[in-house]
């Protein structure tokens, strides 16, 4: 935020159910689904997205021969313990809560895997499993029309502004209106000198995106 830098660690608390970060700084607490702080000096300050790549090993090395890899061996396995296993072994096969949240939007069941897109404040999910089949879907949040592209094979999920093209998946290559390809790599589509950035997306249990956004959209949902 601005020239200052921030360090942040996981405050332990919950917000809905969803993780509350702490930065050392000023010690205000921030809900990890939204990067927004909820208390503290730094109350309703938002922090700056990326877009984050959905993507497999093999794919990314190829791409980013020179990315860097966060290694999970870091040192901390004594303390923290062994990053390699879930504490919430599990979890995601059984409806139940850990914890209680205020709003329980029984629309889908609660641990479905959703993607969500918030664009000027008007929030919509996605169904995780129903965009990989898909492969590609053309929507609208708010006034803004939007693609989504799901690929598979290379375990990518990205939500890009259209720009005017008809955007098409064959295989794992985009095609536009024209039958030009556009370089997918990481979180952009490009094409010569048009680039289009992925829109800040979170992939997320429906109980927790919903949650947050109680007013969220669901695509495919009866109005």
């Amino acid at each position: 935020m601005g020239d200052k830098i921030y360090t942040f660690g996981v405050s332990g608390d919950l917000y809905d159910s969803n993780l509350l970060m702490y930065d050392r700084n000023t010690r205000s607490e921030w809900l990890q689904i939204t990067g927004q702080a909820l208390e503290g000096p730094l109350r309703g300050t938002k922090l700056h997205a990326y877009p984050v790549a959905y993507d497999t090993w093999d794919h990314w090395k190829a791409n980013h021969p020179n990315g860097e890899v966060l290694s999970i061996h870091n040192g901390f396995e004594q303390r923290f313990g062994n990053y390699e296993i879930s504490p919430y072994a599990g979890y995601d096969y059984v409806p139940d809560l850990f914890f209680v949240v205020n709003h329980d939007n029984k629309l889908l069941p609660r641990k479905t895997r959703v993607v969500g897109v918030e664009i000027h404040g008007v929030d919509k999910a996605y169904i995780e499993d129903s965009l990989w089949k898909r492969g590609l879907v053309e929507d609208r949040i708010g006034d803004e029309t939007i693609v989504i592209i799901a690929d598979r094979e290379s375990s990518r999920i990205g939500a890009f502004a259209s720009p005017g093209h008809a955007f098409g998946l064959k295989g794992s290559q985009v095609y536009d209106e024209s039958g030009r390809r556009w370089v997918w790599t990481g979180y952009e589509l490009s094409l010569g000198q048009e680039h289009l950035r992925s829109l800040d997306l979170i992939s997320t249990y429906w109980f927790a995106w919903a949650a947050i956004h109680p007013r969220t959209e669901l695509f495919g949902a009866s109005p």
